[in-house]
């Protein structure tokens, strides 16, 4: 109880201190895991032969990646917002991520199921004081990821995107990788780029 006092007088100081002379520069921001280690090469592999066997018109991220939560927020807040995500972070110990696949899911995009979401629903838990900060300074709340999976790519086109259908022309594909650390992501308003915030260490 204490903690989330303490986290809500934080963001109450911090909305009545930006109210005056704020440039107020809204961003979207995302908190990932991007798979690592000799597991994480082959989801990497496994994302470059889908690229080459949709074609050049295909749309594909840099790196496959797990979204665990997307939230909007002024730049203002990321100083705030890293020692808290950083403070969690510190507590939580590298856990394994198994995936298998590749599946059509929805918007068009292929990814990996993920087969146990409990260390992502943990995660998810202890983060609570995140959405409590960003609530009170007046931004929407964290959106968190429901079902947890590997985005290998996205535009695979409608013709094939078939929701949860497993990808009956590839080699059926498993592996696992260690989660040693979460990334924050942000796009500023109105580009199309994303920028590196912070990666937070886990706990070895």
């Amino acid at each position: 109880m204490e903690r989330m006092i303490t986290g809500q007088r934080v963001g109450q100081a911090a909305w009545r201190s930006w109210k005056v002379g704020s440039t107020w520069l809204e961003c979207d921001y995302e908190l990932m895991v991007f798979p690592e280690g000799e597991g994480g090469q082959k989801v990497k592999q496994l994302a470059a032969e889908l690229h080459a066997a949709l074609g050049k018109d295909a749309s594909f991220p840099e790196v496959p990646s797990i979204r665990i939560a997307s939230f909007q927020a002024r730049e203002e807040m990321e100083e705030t917002l890293i020692r808290w995500i950083q403070r969690v972070c510190h507590m939580q110990k590298r856990f394994r991520v198994d995936v298998d696949g590749p599946f059509k899911g929805p918007e068009d995009i292929a990814f990996l199921r993920v087969r146990d979401h409990g260390p992502f629903r943990k995660l998810a838990d202890s983060l609570g004081m995140v959405d409590q900060y960003i609530r009170s300074c007046g931004e929407p709340p964290v959106e968190w990821a429901g079902t947890v999976y590997c985005r290998l790519s996205a535009g695979v086109g409608e013709e094939r995107a078939v929701p949860w259908k497993p990808w009956d022309d590839m080699v059926k594909f498993q592996t696992h990788f260690l989660v040693h650390s979460l990334v924050l992501m942000k796009m500023q308003k109105g580009r199309s780029t994303t920028e590196l915030v912070n990666v937070f260490p886990l706990y070895p």
